[in-house]
């Protein structure tokens, strides 16, 4: 049972270009757009939110990535995990990318969290990329796969509104594979390497490097490197 009422439309291009359009023309909160279109690999979502001022916007790019993950685990049982801050696994291969867009328009602000699942098998992928088909072995209906993404972004949704902080960074450790992992990360021309300890309450990564804890931001994640 949703706690949104979703208006989807499909769309023929990756959906978060319109749906960024959209929020900033004014389209009301749980405007979805979906695009999975015939002989294409992948299925792109895209969900306009309007959030409140009072709450974590930190949060917003684990709880999309969260919602993906959950999302195939319930619609395929495959288990899947969480790569900080926007990638989701499948026996450690990326099967999932997502982003979050914000702005502000029609008189409030907005956000635009996004999935893109790569369903089908196709040429060209790298030795750390897969797709659901790999893992299934059969297709899957991309509608009722992005019904549990949506199912998924509802509840999480709902708590962050209430601000179940804690809660919402609880289930997302549970699937974070990044815990625990070596990392290297490039900082003005040099590499350091350190250790995954956790995530703060902001949703940053918080990494040892021998002895200094630091939070390293979602925006720096793209010099960021697992080992």
């Amino acid at each position: 049972m949703s706690l949104i009422r979703w208006q989807t439309k499909k769309v023929k291009v990756d959906s978060e270009a319109p749906a960024k359009r959209l929020a900033a023309e004014g389209a009301t909160e749980g405007t979805v757009l979906v695009s999975h279109p015939d002989g294409r690999s992948g299925l792109s979502l895209s969900v306009v939110l309007r959030p409140t001022d009072n709450g974590n916007w930190g949060l917003f790019p684990l709880i999309i990535s969260f919602c993906t993950s959950e999302g195939i685990r319930k619609d395929t049982g495959i288990i899947t995990w969480l790569r900080w801050p926007d990638k989701v696994l499948v026996e450690r291969k990326v099967v999932a990318k997502t982003s979050v867009a914000r702005g502000s328009g029609a008189g409030s602000e907005w956000a635009v969290l996004t999935s893109r699942i790569r369903t089908k098998a196709e040429a060209g992928l790298g030795s750390d990329e897969c797709s659901l088909f790999d893992s299934l072995g059969v297709d899957l209906d991309p509608e009722f796969l992005a019904d549990k993404i949506l199912e998924s972004i509802s509840w999480m949704y709902s708590g962050w509104t209430r601000q179940m902080d804690d809660h919402i960074l609880a289930r997302c450790r549970s699937m974070l594979d990044t815990i625990g992992r070596r990392i290297e990360i490039s900082q003005e021309g040099s590499l350091r390497v350190g250790t995954v300890k956790d995530i703060d309450d902001i949703g940053n990564l918080v990494v040892d490097f021998g002895g200094s804890m630091e939070s390293i931001t979602a925006d720096d994640a793209a010099r960021l490197r697992e080992l």
